[in-house]
């Protein structure tokens, strides 16, 4: 299986030694990670992940609850899980990759060579500094904080309703999820983080949820720095995949 509604492989058929599966940030979608199949070894394959409310399946309801979505992810993965892969997941994809990874070694005998997780925090970190507040007045000031999102956006009426849906969802998945119940991973985790953005002794909380000793990498540019430093974080990539 190389590919459906939540998973596609964009070297489908391709000799490859390893999967990568890319989580997107809060509020994005699969095209984060168009052009990384370009720079990335060539025996790594890119699967990038599709969800309800964005490019294709805008016209789907986008889930709301963590537990609903990984026990979605989880049903439409393991079709991919028979060759070796790993998991990359930017700010709420990096949460949303470490549960779903979570029950994949509860449920199965798989582990992932690796679980990066980039510009996010351990979840009993998020679940001191949850949003409860998902008005459209918030939500778009807390998007104009992060300075990625253009002002012409910003200010058009018709695309914020198009995006501040999913934003709003994917926040409820952030704040649904607070904790590293049932155990540590056991798979090798590595942090990408920058420290102007969140403080090294707080990324370094991650560590409460494995088993090994995670890795540590840092970049600049602040919280989006895998678009700012795009080739940066794939060269790192492909240096802790080796």
């Amino acid at each position: 299986m190389h590919t459906n509604k939540y998973f596609k492989e964009k070297r489908a058929g391709h000799r490859h030694r390893l999967r990568l599966f890319c989580f997107p940030y809060a509020g994005g979608n699969n095209s984060i990670y168009k052009d990384w199949d370009h720079e990335i070894d060539s025996d790594i394959s890119i699967v990038t992940i599709h969800l309800k409310g964005r490019m294709e399946r805008m016209g789907e309801e986008p889930i709301n609850n963590m537990n609903l979505l990984v026990d979605e992810l989880f049903e439409n993965i393991k079709g991919f899980l028979n060759e070796p892969f790993a998991f990359f997941g930017h700010s709420l994809g990096g949460l949303v990759a470490f549960a779903l990874l979570k029950k994949i070694e509860k449920e199965t005998d798989r582990r992932a060579q690796a679980i990066i997780v980039s510009a996010s925090k351990a979840p009993h970190v998020y679940a001191l500094n949850k949003i409860n507040d998902y008005s459209d007045e918030h939500l778009t000031q807390k998007i104009k904080n992060y300075g990625n999102t253009p002002d012409y956006v910003l200010e058009s009426a018709e695309l914020m309703e198009l995006i501040l849906p999913t934003l709003r969802a994917d926040y409820m998945v952030l704040d649904s999820y607070d904790n590293c119940e049932d155990g540590k991973l056991t798979s090798p985790a590595i942090i990408f983080n920058c420290e102007d953005d969140v403080a090294k002794e707080v990324s370094l909380q991650w560590q409460e949820c494995f088993e090994n000793e995670c890795q540590y990498s840092t970049f600049e540019e602040g919280h989006f720095f895998i678009n700012a430093q795009r080739e940066k974080v794939i060269s790192e990539v492909n240096k802790v995949l080796k």
